[in-house]
């Protein structure tokens, strides 16, 4: 039993409740699969020969969220988390474990994160749009 709470989405609600809600139960379950793991256990690949962790999901999902909704949604110019040298319009990255990373520091870097872009999403309309690629100039 899990000691975090994940509410079922509304089946009937309007299209941004709808939106919000789905996302965040999937990040809650993200969320729930790590609970109890501590940073050895979240740092071993679990099915070999992959070397995909759950520290690296975690981190990448900081990526993924400050890349949707910072760089992509807002127009922010946030450089990459964990890769400092990476190209920001690259795909999204952290999957490699930074050197030194913990269960917590991703977590709380991927809370953080998550929380800028519920603001941003809470500042804007469901039918603003963002930027995926910059256009030409001109």
């Amino acid at each position: 039993m899990s000691a975090i709470e994940r509410p079922m989405p509304p089946l009937n609600a309007d299209e941004r409740i709808t939106l919000e809600s789905w996302l965040d139960f999937h990040r809650t379950t993200l969320a729930m699969k790590c609970e109890g793991l501590d940073d050895e256990q979240a740092a071993v690949a679990p099915v070999p020969p992959s070397g995909f962790t759950l520290i690296g999901l975690v981190q990448h999902m900081a990526e993924v969220e400050r890349n949707w909704f910072r760089r992509v949604f807002a127009g922010e110019q946030a450089p990459p988390i964990y890769d400092p040298k990476a190209d920001p319009s690259a795909p999204d990255g952290g999957f490699a474990l930074a050197e030194g990373a913990t269960l917590g520091d991703a977590l709380a870097t991927w809370h953080t994160e998550t929380a800028r872009s519920r603001e941003l999403c809470a500042e804007r309309a469901l039918t603003d749009t963002g930027c995926f690629v910059t256009p030409p100039p001109g």
